[in-house]
This record gives structure tokens, sequence and C-alpha cells, in this order.
């Protein structure tokens, strides 16, 4: 598997990491991408799970993604991200 980044995002962001992680949630429409930090984790396995729940609360924080609790069973947790037009707009 390859990973990429976008060079703009990176000085943006002032983090290679954290443009590598935005450029997971890229897809089309700006959709919303619901997944678990074990999930992710499996996807970057040079993430720790800690090490990416800092990265998305620092990029919600920022304001490069949102998110949202987005299931409709109440006993699901999982979170749902979507990229900002500040994300979007490099």
């Amino acid at each position: 598997m390859n990973h990429e980044f976008n060079v703009e995002l990176a000085k943006k962001t002032k983090s290679v990491d954290k443009a590598v992680l935005l450029n997971g949630f890229l897809c089309p429409n700006n959709d919303w991408v619901e997944c678990s930090i074990k999930t992710i984790a499996k996807l970057y396995p040079y993430f720790s799970p800690s090490k990416i729940k800092k990265m998305l609360n620092s990029l919600e924080k920022d304001g490069y993604l949102i998110s949202s609790f987005r299931s409709e069973k109440n006993f699901d947790r999982t979170k749902s991200y979507k990229l900002t037009k500040k994300s979007l707009g490099v």
C-alpha cells in the first residue's frame, strides 16, 4: 500500500503526518468517512492509535476536519469524519 500527501497541506498543517492522514479522508463528493481509530491504525501501521487520536483532535481543532457520530444505533460510538473547505482549498 502506498500513502501520499499534499505538500501544500503539509505546509499549512506543519506536519507531513497530518497531511498523510488527511489524504486518507479524500473521497468523491467529500462524503463522510466512518472509521474507528482502530481501523485507521490498521491502514497506517506506522502511527500508533494514540498518535492518530491526537492528530484527529488537532485537525478538528484547527478546522481541517469535522466529525460526528452519524450511526443510527445509539450504542455505536464510531465517529465519521469529513474534510472541511480549509483542507480542500489548498
